[in-house]
């Protein structure tokens, strides 16, 4: 308006010159037009003023929208650690689909929220709220470690201790008095959530104490109820923060029982131990758990229930040697449920409900039920201090310069059209942006240098028609530039989504040998900083290179139209600009992969450091888990390995969950019968075999207890019948081939209960109902039956409640008896139980035995349990060494066999307290 006002100002002056040239209607016309743009101009002025206003207003709203999408992102990436980390529980369960149509739906919005423009000050204000929460929390200890006054050689005391979780909470600890003296062995015991391992939380200050105090003398070593292992060797997780001492190594080796299981393994205790312990069974991972806590000199031992998930000949082994000779000298305390156990403590305290109802010797205490003791076929090997190659792990991928990232970005929604329609928007619109500034000066020349053009030109080339066409070529470049910027958002939004989801697509349906060769953090730097790349730094870089670039092509075009002579000049200007990129491409693209994969070890050991948070505290370890930052380097050429990184998993083998070559009828399995056929398996074909020849067949509704050494192989036979590896021979379910069958159809047929208690993200609900199969009414019944309905009735919002926030409430116990419920609500013919009561006590335990033998009395049951009484019921006992089937058969039956492997493992349980009294 400035511009057209002072153009019109001028002209009218002319009619006040001594030469006018005006007429008197031509100079009213100007007149007005001088009013009128004046008067436009103000009006604009207030419509600009309104719109920064609200431009500013919506940047507001903006940073809202934007900590909305942060948050909705943080969820993704919690749902997509639940993927990772429980895969197997998720193939076994067949709920890839929840999974997948909630991680869509939390993406779909975000993607709605992003908001390039408020990008950086969100997040720099979220990630400073953050920090300010995180600075602002009691992170101060609670705890006196000063020595203890007025009690002589005492090494724990607490005083009418009470303390919760988190101040909303009830107290888990309640007026709790506790004694642990110089050398001496306390066992804690008591039903499942009394408070047990509460009570070792609050001596490790992760508890908020909110009366009574407590006391501690000396260095305390911890080993957790679930088993922490990290990505490392086993040697590492035993060593952690201590310093290597071998003969001690060796003797901790001994007495935790592992110089067998290490003599198994091709590379003995060089072996990595794979994402959380993969490579590894539930007994072994206790031990080397257990092992780590052993290593450490320390002058107090708190002892979580490490023995549960054990062999009984290996767990009366390490109570013997570990704990009753190695530990004679220190303070121990010992959570356990076997009773047999507790004659040896020189003091006992019982817990019900976060309060101590007894406290004193083992003798005195009375109306307890008689614990069956375990016991094993085994009893372990010595190691010879053999030394053994490291195991090389398996590096990622950096990248290969074959790829074409920016192909594979454009055209990543299988559609050239928008590609091709957007280099033409931006091409265009840089023509007319250059155009408009050629015309401006051939306008301005025209009427300061008038002898330089001829009288036609000079007549055509009106003012007013210089005018029009100005204006029209402003219009023409903002239409261009609008349509342009809608084309790109609507383009990179398509090739977001659609990278987005081939990765995750990919990861959800990937094998499981592909999740035993990755690690975590490598997944879950794609699935979050390389998307994050793409949604949001990737747009703004290209957007940005392609108006450069389009804008050396308009001047090229404009320059061209009117000097065809400068198209040699201009062609080397671009090859030169051209040349100059690539010498530095790819030390960008290199500098951006080195960077990339040096994330994904951080997250992997942020990930592993996080869960084991408090043995990691406990061994004062903090400083060995210290992290490095990394420089992001925001360039488009080096942000592009992102999308190759993501494009680097399409070529991933997955599961084919539809295939369709044999579909079952609806009721399929009727009846239960399994049938193995030659069955051998082994986890990579450089491994060896876990499974070697198995043939056994299982009625319909029997009830079959598997029994064996740890690392015998009886995990991997569920595996097989989970069809999660492929397997050589045959397993027939029901006289049907199950690897014909659609993999969905298969798992979603077969109930589990594992040993380690699987809940995800979400409502107490949503982990029982994830397809919405089931009335309110059904999951409070099926609570009711596991002995969970108090619990989840006392929380704020009851079946609403997230379990992330309630898992606290719950203890490992309780967890396994949630999985239990939705197992029950399955009401499938064939249930899995794999030591599905190993951290429950005995009249929990009592209890829910007789819950599966009245809902599961038809099915076909498979129990691999440790407590002889568990599979001393079952119809028939199939007994594992090494992968092999050594003995099956009727529990009375495989006792007629004296020279068998059952009969030695009952025989070894009869006289397991004679053994333990040779060690006192």
């Amino acid at each position: 308006m400035g511009f057209l006002q002072s153009l019109c100002m001028s002209k009218l002056l002319e009619y006040f010159s001594e030469n006018k040239k005006l007429t008197t209607k031509e100079a009213y016309i100007y007149g007005m037009a001088v009013v009128l743009s004046s008067l436009l101009r103000v009006i604009s002025f207030q419509f600009h003023y309104l719109e920064t206003f609200s431009t500013g207003f919506f940047f507001t709203k903006a940073a809202v929208e934007r900590q909305k999408m942060t948050r909705e992102r943080d969820s993704r990436i919690r749902i997509m650690n639940d993927i990772i980390f429980r895969t197997r529980e998720i193939k076994t369960y067949a709920w890839e689909t929840p999974f997948a149509e909630f991680v869509n739906k939390i993406r779909r919005i975000s993607m709605q929220h992003s908001i390039l423009a408020v990008n950086l000050m969100s997040d720099l204000k979220v990630c400073i709220t953050r920090i300010e929460t995180f600075l602002l929390s009691d992170h101060e200890s609670t705890v006196d470690t000063q020595k203890i006054e007025g009690i002589p050689c005492c090494k724990i005391y607490a005083h009418n201790l009470t303390a919760k979780w988190n101040p909303s909470q009830e107290a888990a600890i309640k007026n709790v008095d506790f004694i642990l003296g110089c050398g001496q062995l306390v066992a804690l015991t008591g039903d499942t959530g009394s408070g047990k391992s509460s009570l070792l939380q609050a001596i490790l200050q992760e508890l908020l104490i909110v009366d009574g105090n407590i006391s501690q003398d000396g260095l305390i070593s911890y080993a957790s109820q679930n088993p922490w292992v990290f990505s490392a060797t086993i040697q590492e997780n035993i060593i952690f923060n201590e310093t290597f001492n071998q003969n001690k190594y060796l003797n901790v080796l001994k007495i935790c029982a592992l110089e067998y299981d290490i003599s198994l393994f091709s590379h003995g205790d060089k072996t990595l131990v794979g994402e959380r312990g993969a490579m590894l069974s539930g007994g072994q991972k206790a031990r080397i758990n257990l092992a780590r806590a052993i290593y450490k000199d320390a002058d107090i031992y708190l002892l979580d229930n490490p023995l549960a998930a054990m062999d009984v000949c290996v767990a009366q082994h390490i109570f013997t040697q570990c704990i009753l000779q190695y530990l004679k000298t220190k303070s121990v305390v010992l959570i356990t449920h076997n009773l047999k156990f507790l004659n040896y403590s020189d003091k006992v305290y019982v817990l019900e409900d976060g309060r101590v109802t007894f406290s004193g010797k083992y003798e005195t205490l009375k109306d307890l039920p008689n614990n069956v003791q375990e016991n094993n076929n085994k009893t372990p090997t010595k190691l010879s201090g053999k030394s053994y190659k490291a195991q090389n792990e398996t590096k990622e991928h950096r990248g290969s310069d074959k790829v074409n990232t920016y192909t594979t970005y454009l055209f990543a929604n299988d559609s050239k059209f928008f590609v091709v329609l957007q280099l033409l928007l931006f091409i265009l619109t840089q023509v007319f942006v250059n155009g408009s500034d050629v015309f401006l000066s051939f306008w301005i020349n025209l009427r300061q240098n008038p002898s330089n053009f001829n009288t036609t030109i000079l007549q055509y080339f009106s003012d007013v028609k210089c005018l029009y066409i100005y204006s029209g070529f402003i219009l023409i470049m903002l239409f261009l530039f609008h349509m342009g910027s809608v084309n790109f958002v609507e383009c990179c939004y398509m090739c977001s989504v659609k990278l987005h989801d081939t990765l995750f697509n990919k990861i959800l349906y990937g094998t499981m040998k592909f999740f035993d060769n990755h690690a975590s953090g490598r997944i879950i730097n794609r699935i979050s900083n390389d998307i994050s790349a793409i949604d949001e730094i990737i747009p703004k870089n290209m957007y940005q290179g392609a108006r450069q670039v389009c804008s050396v092509l308009g001047v090229y075009v404009v320059v061209n139209a009117v000097n065809y002579y400068m198209i040699v000049p201009t062609l080397v200007l671009l090859v030169i600009f051209y040349y100059h990129m690539e010498a530095f491409r790819p030390v960008l693209i290199k500098l951006k992969r080195i960077t990339a994969t040096r994330k994904s070890p951080i997250y992997t050991h942020v990930v592993a450091t996080v869960d084991g948070l408090t043995t990691v505290k406990a061994s004062k370890a903090q400083k060995h888990c210290d992290m490095y930052m990394i420089k992001i380097y925001s360039d488009l050429d080096s942000q592009m390995t992102s999308v190759e990184r993501v494009a680097e998993y399409e070529d991933l083998t997955v599961e084919d969950i539809n295939k369709n070559e044999i579909n079952p009828p609806s009721t399929w399995p009727a009846n239960g019968k399994i049938l193995f056929q030659s069955v051998s398996m082994r986890y990579s074909p450089a491994k060896p075999f876990v499974l070697k020849n198995i043939n056994v067949e299982f009625r319909a509704g029997e009830k079959i207890g598997i029994v064996g050494r740890t690392g015998a192989g009886k995990s991997s036979l569920i595996n097989a019948l989970f069809h999660l590896y492929e397997f050589e021979g045959t397993i027939l379910i029901d006289n049907v081939d199950i690897t014909m069958v659609p993999l969905r159809k298969l798992r979603s047929r077969i109930a589990i209960v594992s040993q380690d208690p699987v809940l995800f993200s979400g409502t107490i609900r949503e982990n029982l109902n994830p397809f919405k199969e089931f009335t309110d009414y059904q999951l409070w019944s099926v609570l009711e039956e596991v002995n969970l309905k108090q619990i989840v009735s006392n929380l704020p919002s009851g079946l609403s409640s997230s379990f992330s926030e309630a898992s606290v409430d719950f203890s490992t116990g309780q967890k396994q008896l949630m999985c239990l419920a939705r197992a029950i609500l399955k009401e499938c013919t064939i249930i899995v139980l794999d030591e599905a009561t190993a951290f429950l006590d005995l009249d929990t335990d009592k209890l829910i035995q007789a819950t599966i033998q009245k809902r599961f009395h038809k099915a076909t049951i498979l129990r691999i349990a440790h407590r002889l009484d568990n599979v001393m019921n079952s119809d028939k006992i199939v007994v594992l060494d090494d992968g092999c089937v050594v003995e099956f058969g009727t529990p009375n039956g495989l006792l007629q066999n004296m020279n068998g492997y059952f009969y030695k493992y009952v025989h070894e349980y009869e006289n397991s307290s004679l053994n333990i009294q040779t060690y006192i």
